[in-house]
């Protein structure tokens, strides 16, 4: 049964996400802790004051400038790969940008110019947008990969015990920042 394998791979997988998303504040090495997108304090951060799920087009429009500034004021300069939420995401591909536009509200966040492409992040909780400028490039950091997502079968001591496998990966994000402090990430919240 093979169920279980991948039940394990997807647990290990998610908690991947999780530190690039999070961090992982309990790991301290020579004083250097790791950071999330979340927590990066290099990162731009700010307030939308919106529910995502339930604005208006114009509202949607008024968070991508602000991330779009955000970026600007950083030296940021090139295009975003913006994150949602997934229900987030789903709401804006969904509904009109306004009653009788021909577009839906996501079909016109990608027109604007700086945003190269708007990813749906399931475990991004709601109302939240993290962005990455030059996301192609490096510039914002990278992540390191020490071994990638692995399955092993453990040791079997009597020819008759049954498999047991185990799911092992190593990664961890290194995000950078000029030398005022200024990185290219930004992350705003609904408060």
């Amino acid at each position: 049964d093979t169920t279980s394998i991948a039940n394990h791979q997807r647990k290990v997988a998610e908690k991947l996400e999780d530190v690039v998303l999070n961090g992982h504040s309990a790991i301290n090495v020579g004083g250097a802790t790791i950071y999330g997108l979340r927590t990066f304090p290099q990162r731009a951060s700010g307030v939308h004051n919106l529910d995502l799920k339930g604005a208006t087009g114009a509202q949607w429009l008024s968070v991508i400038e602000k991330v779009v500034n955000a970026h600007l004021a950083d030296n940021a300069f090139g295009r975003i790969t913006i994150f949602l939420n997934y229900s987030d995401y789903t709401y804006a591909d969904i509904n009109e940008f306004t009653a009788g536009y021909p577009k839906t509200i996501m079909a016109r966040l990608r027109e604007v110019s700086q945003v190269a492409e708007i990813v749906p992040v399931p475990r991004l909780a709601a109302n939240e947008v993290i962005s990455i400028a030059n996301i192609s490039n490096g510039d914002w950091g990278t992540i390191l990969n020490g071994m990638p997502l692995v399955t092993r079968p453990k040791v079997r001591q009597n020819p008759e015990d049954d498999y047991v496998f185990g799911v092992l990966a190593s990664a961890v994000p290194q995000f950078r920042s000029d030398y005022e402090g200024r990185s290219q990430i930004a992350h705003f919240t609904k408060a």
